[in-house]
């Protein structure tokens, strides 16, 4: 079976729970995601302890504990997620230095209190585009508690810099309250979603 996974990745790290897939990285992998699908499962694509990865173009859904988490340096582009049961990412272990690009899927049935994304560790180019859809009204939280990260937040979710949150450069639709220091703050007029 295919499970909608297509990767370099050794069999040993594919597994396989509720009938979807998901990943688990270990010390000594470098991975290259080419995954479509992960949803329903305890975890997403969770690469947090690998050396080094890569995700582009996939979609993790519905994930009981994370939807997306890597290692320091790690990468996704052109993908997308929700944070109905878990944070769409939620930064493992502080791991740092990571760029990311994700459209955030609406959770209309979102269970529990946990917010959109932990932006923990330093160093981060973050981009969170907004999809199509109406403007949701149960407005989570993006929570940063790391430092010198620049985050464009195109949606409509807050974003609360913690008292810990230093340095960080915020470009946000949604509305931002600065907890932390030394963190530029500018706000953008409704974007466009990521459909339009």
């Amino acid at each position: 079976m295919n499970h909608g996974i297509r990767s370099r990745i050794p069999l040993a790290h594919i597994h396989i729970s509720s009938g979807r897939a998901f990943l688990s990285g270990t010390n000594r992998a470098d991975y290259g995601q080419r995954v479509h699908l992960a949803g329903i499962a305890r975890g997403g694509i969770r690469l947090y302890l690998g050396s080094r990865a890569k995700v582009a173009n996939s979609t993790a859904i519905d994930c009981g504990s994370t939807n997306f988490n890597l290692p320091r340096r790690g990468t996704i582009t052109g993908s997308s997620g929700n944070f109905a049961y878990a944070p769409l990412s939620d930064f493992r272990l502080s791991k740092s230095e990571q760029k990311i690009e994700l459209t955030v899927l609406p959770s209309p049935h979102a269970v529990g209190p946990h917010n959109v994304a932990d932006v923990q560790g330093d160093d981060h180019d973050i981009v969170f585009h907004r999809s199509h859809g109406p403007i949701d009204t149960d407005r989570r939280p993006i929570v940063v508690t790391g430092d010198d990260s620049t985050i464009r937040n195109e949606t409509e979710y807050p974003v609360i810099l913690e008292s810990s949150a230093s340095g960080n450069t915020v470009v946000s639709f949604g509305p931002v309250t600065d907890l932390g220091t030394a963190n530029s703050v500018s706000r953008l007029r409704q974007p466009k979603s990521s459909e339009d």
